[in-house]
């Protein structure tokens, strides 16, 4: 799971009302998930107009209209991620 020699672990949530220390908990069990959030920085995704949720619309926009496809180099990529 990464890097275990890292002093601190900066997680961002969009939803910081979910239940993630009880989910952690069952996915790494007690031990490994007490060791994890002791080095556990939590920061919220702001609350108008998420950055993640954004960030996750456009790469799902550029998927659906150009990364579906081949493109021969980097300049038609550029063009089309412009477009």
């Amino acid at each position: 799971m990464g890097d275990r020699s890292a002093r601190c672990i900066h997680v961002v949530l969009s939803n910081p009302d979910t239940h993630f220390r009880s989910c952690l908990v069952q996915f790494l069990g007690a031990g490994e998930a007490n060791q994890l959030l002791r080095r556990a920085d939590f920061e919220s995704a702001p609350a108008h107009g998420r950055s993640l949720n954004m960030a996750d619309i456009g790469i799902a926009a550029l998927k659906r209209r150009c990364l579906n496809r081949r493109i021969g180099d980097q300049h038609g990529l550029a063009g089309e991620v412009a477009t």
